[in-house]
Order: structure tokens, then C-alpha cells, then sequence
């Protein structure tokens, strides 16, 4: 009788473990060319394995909504729940889906605070700032600050940001899975992480143009 508890347990692990580790060997989570944000977060499965899982969305909108003098901007980024893609075989991105947005779905949309054209210009050249502002989650607004950088050159260059932050701080229940959350309990630490071509941001084409007849004066 245990042996055959034992050989049903290993079957399950055999057939979860496929969507369950989202390449935790791997380091990077976007390639080249990549318009999308993510998540990071870890489990435990069956009380002692720990897994690391990636969920990625490439369907996020980003964009700077200029002031009527357009001396400062604030940057938006909205980012449907359900597009998220972390290769699970299984439920888990339709969970995540409701874990984020509730029943109706609702997008998690950033919006940072008002930043003014001399920071955007630096950062555009290959700088690096933190940005503070708000995450909308489920309806509800959390105080962020993300650190912001620009890698690349010319039409190939790319934004990137990370926070690293938990569900507790952000008020997002996770709940685990299984009787005792045997099949899998999930971390409270969470990283969120965007990789955004800088080509691809709508109105980013507003401050080439300013800063391009600055230039020319």
C-alpha cells in the first residue's frame, strides 16, 4: 500500500515538474527584441523543492503622457492580467489572471510621477534612475519605486526596469495548493521586470523631436 502511494506521488511530480520550473537554470528572462514585462516568483512543491517561475506578458502598453507645455511627462504602462504566459501545461496562468485583476480581469496599469524632460533626456542616454509612482492591482493603488535604466543604441534601444518587492507588501494573495499547500507553497518575495523598446513607447517620439530642435538652435 505505501509503495503504491509512493509510485503516485513520484507520477505526480513527474508529470507537474514540465510547467512547474520555468527554466530556473536560466538568467535571463527577456531576449533580444522583447516589447514585454514579467514576474518572478518562487514556490515550494511538496514541502522541500523549490522552484523559481517566470511569467512574461508581451502585451503590455507603454507610454509618456506629455504636460500641455510638454516640460514633463508621466509614464504609463498598462498590462492586461490574462496575457501572461509562464509556460505552464496547466491552470496556473488563468490563476494568476484572477490573482491579479479578480474576476473582471481589470489591468495592472503603473503610472509614475511627474518627470520633467532633462531626466527623460539623460535617461535616454544610456542612464539609470529610480521612478516612483503607483501600481494599480485589482482596482487597488500601491506606492513603487522602480529602478530604470537604458541599454542598446539607435532604434535598438531598450528600457529596462525591476522592482523587487513581495505580495504582502503589494496586498496580493496567493494561495497555495493542496492540503496544507502540499503541492506547492508559494514565496512572499516577488520581482517584477519590464523590457521595453525605447521605439515601441508611445510619445517617446515628442522628445526626440524637442530635443532634436534644441539641437539644432
Amino acid at each position: 500500500m505505501l509503495r503504491k502511494q509512493l509510485l503516485t506521488i513520484l507520477a505526480a511530480v513527474a508529470v507537474l515538474l514540465p510547467f512547474s520550473v520555468s527554466d530556473a537554470a536560466e538568467k535571463e528572462i527577456f531576449e533580444s527584441g522583447d516589447h514585454c514585462v514579467a514576474y518572478k516568483a518562487g514556490k515550494k512543491m511538496f514541502f522541500s523543492m523549490n522552484v523559481e517561475v517566470i511569467g512574461k506578458n508581451c502585451s503590455a502598453d507603454a507610454a509618456l503622457e506629455w504636460s500641455a507645455n510638454s516640460k514633463s511627462a508621466v509614464i504609463k504602462v498598462v498590462i492586461p492580467v490574462d496575457k501572461f504566459d509562464s509556460k505552464s501545461i496547466g491552470p496556473r496562468d488563468e490563476h494568476v489572471a484572477e490573482i491579479l485583476g479578480g474576476k473582471g480581469l481589470t489591468p495592472m496599469i503603473f503610472t509614475s510621477a511627474s518627470i520633467d524632460r532633462e531626466t527623460f533626456e539623460a535617461l535616454a542616454k544610456d542612464g539609470k534612475t529610480d521612478i516612483q509612482g503607483t501600481l494599480k492591482i485589482d482596482g487597488k493603488d500601491k506606492d513603487v519605486t522602480f529602478s530604470v535604466w537604458v541599454t542598446g543604441s539607435g532604434n535598438g534601444k531598450v528600457v529596462q526596469a525591476s522592482l523587487s518587492t513581495s505580495f504582502t507588501t503589494l496586498n496580493v494573495v496567493v494561495p497555495p495548493a493542496g492540503p496544507g499547500g502540499m503541492m506547492a507553497n508559494p514565496d512572499d518575495a516577488l520581482e517584477l521586470h519590464a523590457h521595453l523598446l525605447l521605439e515601441r513607447i508611445s510619445g517617446i517620439e515628442a522628445l526626440n523631436m524637442q530635443t532634436a530642435t534644441g539641437n539644432a538652435r
